[in-house]
């Protein structure tokens, strides 16, 4: 991921559109840049998808994908708002829309197999922090994952906080208000804004005034140390 620099955090308001090139598509699509390079198989964007689209039939690097707006069907099974997929080179894809279409995509090395999943009020579990509750639909909380987060409003966490792994978020609804963000000045996440930060970077404290649902990414097993218990992160900081 050495395309992946600290982003706490960004809106879409203040990326601007381009025509880009994604791992899945035959042609450029109109999309704002979040991190990275997604069309080098390692980076991250919001991607309109026009009414009539339909992909390649299989994808040029793993990727995995988020419905935000509209309706997709992949491979069959009919995805709407908050839907999920993934893909790898190798296996048939067969992505299409039938009217306009918002999505966020990941394109990713750790993704490893196909899926589809409609979104669902089934299978949450508890977070790693108390209150907060999460879905799992790629790998398992030992490891690389992707799930959402759903954050009950009025939570809170005032310890300041730093991971051994790398951890990306995209709010999909809600509010996230962050202290130490955007080099101290914090600030609020809303609908559609997102963070990327590499590994032993503080953060928090943060919390959410009416709630809020998240697209949570993980490179590795995520433990919450905090600074007030466990000190600084290591030197050598973001390698």
């Amino acid at each position: 991921m050495a395309d992946r620099l600290l982003i706490e955090f960004v809106c879409p308001e203040d990326l601007a559109w381009e025509e880009l090139a994604l791992p899945f598509a035959p042609g450029p699509l109109r999309a704002r840049r979040l991190v990275g390079d997604p069309a080098g198989g390692d980076g991250a964007a919001l991607v309109e998808l026009p009414a009539g689209w339909r992909s390649s039939p299989q994808a040029a690097a793993p990727f995995e994908l988020v419905v935000l707006e509209g309706e997709l069907d992949a491979n069959g099974t009919a995805l709407g708002r908050h839907g999920y997929l993934s893909a790898v080179p190798g296996e048939p894809l067969a992505l299409a829309s039938a009217g306009a279409a918002l999505v966020f995509v990941d394109a990713i090395a750790d993704v490893s197999g196909a899926n589809a999943l409609p979104f669902s009020d089934e299978e949450w579990t508890a977070g790693g922090m108390p209150g907060l509750t999460r879905r799992i639909v790629r790998g398992d909380v030992e490891g690389a994952r992707g799930f959402f987060l759903r954050v009950p409003a009025g939570w809170s966490e005032h310890r300041t906080e730093w991971h051994d792994c790398a951890e990306a978020a995209l709010m999909l609804e809600g509010d996230l208000w962050h202290d130490r963000a955007n080099g101290g000045a914090g600030g609020t996440m809303l609908r559609h804004c997102y963070f990327w930060r590499p590994r032993h970077v503080l953060h928090s404290p943060m919390g959410s005034s009416d709630g809020a649902l998240i697209w949570v990414y993980v490179d590795g097993r995520l433990v919450n140390h905090f600074v007030e218990e466990e000190g600084e992160p290591p030197a050598g900081g973001t390698d």
